[in-house]
């Protein structure tokens, strides 16, 4: 085929956008609703190939039922000149087997961020009984939508439909799928359910976070008995700086076991979930950032962290821009209110009234005398001979108590002070209440 070429008398082929051993790829354009598609057409020399022909159909089909916002969607199938032909929507970014070759491995949290959206699609694929068998890095897409990036699976050409509309599924004994990325069942050539699907997802994390497989002999017979037989490395001791949480995960979501696994894409979510909550602030490993393809624009994980150059420490730096301003309004918190009761006593001990001198108790013997306003003050006497004593009256009733109105006045009479010659002290300047007025 070439460009300009019409498929099915409404797809005009523009150019080549991928090619594979089963077919290629073309960048076709709707004549009728003049809107650009992926076209996957199957290579000639396979057209002929019952297996081939099947492997289209059950891509459209799979791809049809699941209709998931992280799954490719399927517009149209058919066959134009005896070629099986899958109309696709035409996506935008990298697949993460070109990020991964670009950037060698991604910081915990981005990888994270890429296979959460994986376990929402298989979730739904397993909810109808589609079984993808070929979960690997070339078939996780990184696809750009404005500003955002996409996850979306890709070629369902091997999937295994437990319940097909023709009533029948995969042979066992054949080896389907890429073998790096294979459960051990599947290597097996034994029948897989969904629980294969989350090792092969495992084995996509592990290389997402170490830049390396785990299982990673080149010669297909070792590789499978490596497979088969040996456990897989802890993480950490491919890149020691990932945290110590990541080898449980992994030791249960690559257990040899299908019984031992996660049972399902929504378990793996959870644990993937929680191993993001325990995460410290410091992003572990190194941040790789989704980087521009050379020949299409910028690829950005809405969540993926800054590059590895300048580790990312989510609220570090804002911590430190907030500590003084902080600290200040602590320290203006507790300073303002003691400033305020301080202030608030002085004022008080300052402007409140004194308290009259009525209740204070002189001696029994020597009571103060009541000083009339109607009465003069005595003449200084020039006489060095003391005032005659006058005993003083018992009170009739406590200092406290007023006298009444009808007694008779009487007129004190001003002692000299004891053991003296001199004059008596004027009176204090203390004013004294007069019973008569009421004060």
């Amino acid at each position: 085929m070439n460009s300009g070429d019409i498929i099915a008398s409404r797809y005009v082929l523009e150019r080549p956008l991928a090619k594979g051993g089963m077919g290629a790829v073309w960048v076709a354009r709707h004549l009728e609703l003049d809107a650009r598609v992926a076209l996957k057409v199957m290579a000639p020399e396979h057209a002929d190939t019952s297996f081939a022909r099947d492997r289209f159909q059950r891509e459209a089909r799979a791809c049809a039922q699941i209709q998931h916002p992280n799954v490719v969607a399927v517009h149209d199938y058919g066959v134009a000149d005896d070629v099986p032909f899958l109309v696709m929507e035409l996506l935008q970014g990298e697949d993460l087997q070109t990020c991964l070759a670009r950037e060698g491995r991604l910081s915990l949290a981005a990888a994270i961020a890429v296979i959460l959206p994986v376990c929402k699609g298989l979730r739904r694929a397993h909810e109808l009984g589609i079984i993808h068998r070929d979960v690997k890095p070339s078939n996780v897409f990184l696809a750009r939508q404005g500003e955002d990036t996409v996850i979306k699976i890709l070629d369902f050409g091997v999937a295994r439909v437990t319940h097909d509309v023709a009533g029948q599924t995969t042979r066992t004994g054949v080896l389907l799928g890429s073998p790096s990325y294979m459960s051990p069942e599947q290597a097996r050539g034994r029948r897989v359910d969904h629980r294969s699907d989350l090792w092969s997802l495992a084995v996509v994390l592990y290389e997402c976070l170490t830049g390396r497989l785990p299982f990673g002999s080149q010669a297909l017979g070792d590789l499978l008995i490596e497979l088969c037989t040996e456990p897989a490395p802890p993480p950490t001791r491919m890149a020691p700086d990932l945290p110590a949480v990541v080898d449980p995960f992994f030791a249960r979501a690559l257990a040899r076991n299908p019984d031992d696994r996660f049972q399902s894409a929504e378990a793996f979510a959870d644990a993937l979930a929680s191993l993001r909550s325990g995460l410290p602030s410091l992003t572990t490993g190194p941040s790789i950032a989704m980087a521009r393809p050379p020949s299409t624009s910028d690829v950005s994980l809405a969540q993926t962290p800054p590059p590895a150059a300048s580790p990312t420490a989510p609220g570090v730096a804002t911590t430190i821009g907030l500590s003084r301003p902080r600290a200040a309004k602590l320290v203006l918190g507790f300073a303002v209110p003691v400033v305020l009761v301080l202030g608030s006593l002085v004022a008080y001990r300052l402007f409140s009234p004194k308290e009259p001198l009525e209740t204070t108790v002189a001696a029994p013997t020597e009571p103060l005398p009541a000083q009339p306003p109607t009465i003069a003050a005595p003449t200084a006497s020039t006489s060095s001979t003391p005032a005659p004593m006058v005993a003083p009256t018992p009170p009739e009733s406590t200092p406290s108590a007023a006298p009444s109105p009808d007694a008779p006045r009487k007129t004190p009479q001003s002692s000299a002070p004891r053991g003296t010659s001199k004059r008596p002290s004027p009176p204090s300047s203390t004013p004294t209440r007069d019973p008569t007025f009421g004060f």
